[in-house]
């Protein structure tokens, strides 16, 4: 159950964050997905940022994008997923054996966390069994989302798939374990407010996710 959801938590990585972000107009160069990278005599290299999502509109990728991803002869992502590294975040995720989420949230928490997993089908046993922030990645995607991938891969992951089926090499940025250990590091208070702040209704849980994909679109960072 929890592997196959491995590539969803990755993408709540992303999501945790967001209520830290700056705004766009207090960003140097704030509009634009796709940037070119130049030095010298050295080859032309392009960064391209991704939305961690199934969602066709965010698939639909534009002339110029399809255009650098087709000349370019890598591509570096933030981690590779492989089974190993399912394995290995799935082990990182569970509390050591004797411990369970109640004895580190507020019976509050973890009801609201409860209500938000239902409709992803976990059931509080399983989360009983959980770190604060693995909880907290597991519920920071709407129903909806799940189903669609399916059926269709989330961006960087159809990226990754289809460099290496034109036999593009493929590089990682950072280690699965470095990732994880930003949030083995948080202080387990500060697990608990992420937990607390996307332990959120449905509803306000869609509206969340249309402004991410609304700004995605509009290629505001």
């Amino acid at each position: 159950m929890l592997l196959a959801r491995i590539p969803r938590l990755l993408a709540a990585l992303l999501v945790l964050l967001l209520p830290y972000a700056a705004a766009a107009e207090t960003l140097r160069h704030g509009q634009g997905l796709l940037w070119q990278v130049a030095y010298e005599a050295k080859p032309v290299a392009h960064i391209f940022g991704t939305m961690h999502s199934a969602d066709p509109d965010v698939l639909a990728l534009s002339p110029p994008v399809i255009e650098a991803f087709k000349t370019a002869p890598s591509l570096s992502l933030e981690i590779i997923l492989d089974d190993g590294a399912m394995q290995r975040i799935s082990a990182a995720m569970r509390l050591p054996k004797g411990q369970h989420l109640q004895d580190f949230v507020p019976p509050d928490v973890f009801s609201r966390a409860a209500a938000a997993a239902e409709p992803l089908g976990l059931q509080p046993i399983q989360l009983s069994r959980l770190k604060p922030w693995a909880v907290a990645m597991l519920i920071s995607f709407e129903p909806e989302d799940s189903v669609r991938k399916r059926a269709r891969l989330p961006l960087d992951l159809w990226l990754m798939q289809t460099a290496r089926a034109r036999h593009k090499p493929v590089y990682a940025l950072e280690t699965l374990r470095e990732q994880v250990d930003v949030f083995d590091a948080m202080p387990t208070e500060d697990q608990v407010a992420h937990l607390r702040s996307v332990a959120v209704p449905m509803p306000e849980k869609h509206r969340m996710m249309a402004a991410l994909k609304d700004a995605y679109l509009r290629r505001d960072i």
